[in-house]
C-alpha cells in the first residue's frame, strides 16, 4: 500500500465503522424502544422486517456511485444516516421512529455496498482480499459500539434515545473525513474516458 492508498482505505472503514454503527443501534436498542414508545414486541418485529426493504436503495446507491462517484455516495449515505437517527433519536411516536430507522437502513446498505467497492478498487493488486478483511473489521468495531453503549439504554425510560442521538453526533466527523477521501482513482479514470473520446472526434 502507498501512503495514499492507506489513507484513503483507514477512511472508508471508518465511514464504514460509523455507518455499521448507526444501523446496528435498532436490533441492540429495539426492546427500550418499544418499552419507551409503549408498544409490544409484534410492532417491533414489523419495524425489523419493514427496514429490510433498505436493501433496495443499495441498488440505487450502486447507480449513483458509477454515474456521480464513489466519494460523494459514501459521504452522503453518512450524512443521510446520521440524520435519519437524529429523527429518531427525538421520534415523538414509533410510527416516525420506524420511517427514522428504513431510512437509516436503506442508507446504511447503500453505503456499505460502496465502501467495499472502494475499498477493492484502492487495493493494490494482490492485497484486495486484505483490505475487504480491513474493512470488514472495521464494521465488526462499529456494531461492537452499539454494544458496549447498550446499558444507556437502562437510563430512564428514554435512554435508548442517547445511542441514537450519539451516532447523530457521527456528523461533526464528516468535514474530516470529506478531506481524508479521495475520489477512487479507479472511478476517476473511467470517468475522464468520455471526455477523451469527444476531444479526439473534434481533433
Amino acid at each position: 500500500f502507498s501512503a495514499a492508498q492507506a489513507a484513503s482505505l483507514a477512511t472508508v472503514a471508518a465511514v464504514g465503522a460509523f455507518a455499521n454503527f448507526g444501523g446496528s443501534l435498532l436490533g441492540q436498542g429495539g426492546s427500550a424502544v418499544i418499552q419507551s414508545l409503549g408498544r409490544s414486541d409484534a410492532a417491533l418485529s414489523f419495524a425489523l422486517a419493514l427496514t429490510r426493504i433498505g436493501v433496495l436503495v443499495a441498488l440505487v446507491a450502486s447507480a449513483f456511485a458509477d454515474r456521480y462517484g464513489r466519494r460523494r455516495v459514501l459521504l452522503f449515505g453518512l450524512a443521510g444516516i446520521c440524520v435519519a437517527n437524529a429523527v429518531a433519536a427525538f421520534a415523538p411516536n414509533f410510527t416516525v421512529f420506524t420511517v427514522a430507522q428504513v431510512l437509516v437502513r436503506g442508507f446504511v446498505d447503500g453505503t456499505l455496498v460502496v465502501a467495499g467497492i472502494v475499498a477493492i478498487e484502492e487495493a493494490p493488486e494482490g492485497a484486495r482480499a486484505f483490505a475487504l478483511s480491513m474493512l470488514a473489521l472495521a464494521l465488526g468495531f462499529g456494531f461492537a459500539i452499539s454494544v458496549v453503549l447498550l446499558p444507556l439504554a437502562d437510563i430512564g425510560t428514554d435512554g435508548w434515545r442517547l445511542m441514537f442521538l450519539l451516532s447523530a453526533l457521527a456528523l461533526v466527523a464528516l468535514p474530516g473525513l470529506a478531506r481524508h477521501l479521495p475520489e477512487s482513482r479507479r472511478y476517476a479514470r473511467l470517468s475522464e474516458r468520455p471526455a477523451r473520446r469527444r476531444l479526439r472526434d473534434e481533433a
